[in-house]
């Protein structure tokens, strides 16, 4: 194992009203500057190379990407298409409501949100409101399927729903127990993090697949890799589990031979390269996993809460930028991996 490198690294404020810093492979950022305006920044340096005027909130904005070109920015009741490189705004929606969680549907351009007890779904360029569904109860998260449907889990229960954007339906996947996360696969099949398991739901059947175990462990989080139609999962006892979901076993273990894992985040690099965060040892591991082996390729050990946003820049660097929470500073690290 070979400890990471820093080859160049910067120290700057971040904006305490901005979610989901959007970080793109030239070395840029945009944020919302003192002013409430949006801006672009050097990763390098933290400076505002440009701003725009376009009024933000100073409480609350969450900022997505959409294209190469576009993004989409959350705040005030409010969606807005703007174009960072042209400066012009291409649309804008109000929700006139609250909104408790939303996602992006590409393929369609469209916007579903969870709206108090109604999951909403508008058009993102025209703005018009496409249709508005009535949930049995509140709904509190989204996950978007390769099919198009959406898994929506309701806030004061474990239950999951599907449901279909196009039709409307609203349907119960029939599950019991504790639901942890959910990471959506290939074939509009989803993973479900159970408490000491995890389970492959397949939508078209209304059925569980097959379960896969990791000795009864808690499951802290999961990463699917669709080049190798693998499944990472990191366990509470300090190992990340590799699944073929071809042959449905565990053909990898990984430990750590100084220290422990605990990574709450996984990331595919690569179809042989598994990066797993920690946020509670504040350390990135790169792993590299061939085949049935793996080796322990480095590690960076980061003295701050959280990682808000890691970027492969290249197969061999990665771009990191650290959050802490509390004082909303952000170190960036150009990794040699």
């Amino acid at each position: 194992m070979s400890e990471m490198e820093v080859e160049k690294s910067s120290f700057f404020y971040l904006s305490p009203s901005t979610k989901n810093v959007i970080l793109n492979k030239s070395g840029q950022f945009i944020d919302t500057t003192s002013e409430g305006l949006l801006g672009v920044f050097d990763l390098y340096s933290g400076d505002c190379l440009k701003y725009f005027q376009i009024k933000v909130s100073t409480i609350y904005t969450k900022i997505i990407e959409f294209s190469a070109e576009e993004i989409i920015i959350f705040c005030d009741q409010k969606f807005i298409l703007f174009n960072f490189v042209s400066g012009r705004i291409v649309s804008e929606l109000l929700t006139k409501t609250h909104v408790d969680d939303f996602l992006i549907i590409p393929l369609t351009e469209q916007i579903v949100a969870i709206c108090n007890a109604r999951i909403n779904v508008w058009e993102i360029r025209s703005g018009n409101l496409k249709s508005s569904t009535k949930l049995v109860s509140r709904g509190s998260s989204l996950s978007l399927l390769t099919c198009g449907q959406i898994v929506l889990r309701m806030a004061f229960n474990d239950e999951l729903m599907l449901f279909n954007p196009e039709t409307e339906e609203v349907k119960k996947v029939n599950i019991d127990g504790d639901v942890f996360s959910i990471e959506p696969l290939s074939n509009s099949q989803f993973a479900i993090a159970r408490k000491q398991c995890i389970q492959v739901y397949n939508p078209k059947r209304s059925s569980i697949e097959f379960m896969m175990r990791g000795n009864n462990e808690p499951v802290f989080t999961m990463k699917y890799i669709e080049e190798n139609n693998q499944l990472a999962a990191s366990f509470n006892n300090d190992s990340i589990k590799i699944w073929s979901l071809v042959s449905t076993k565990c053909i990898i273990t990984i430990k750590s031979s100084k220290g422990k894992i605990h990574a709450d985040q996984l990331l595919w690099n690569s179809p042989d390269q598994l990066i797993s965060i920690s946020k509670v040892l504040k350390q990135i591991m790169v792993w590299e996993v061939i085949g049935k082996s793996y080796k322990e390729l480095s590690k960076l050990e980061c003295n701050l809460c959280y990682i808000e946003k890691l970027v492969i820049l290249s197969n061999d660097k990665l771009a990191i930028l650290c959050v802490s929470q509390c004082y909303q500073q952000a170190f960036y690290y150009n990794q040699e991996i």
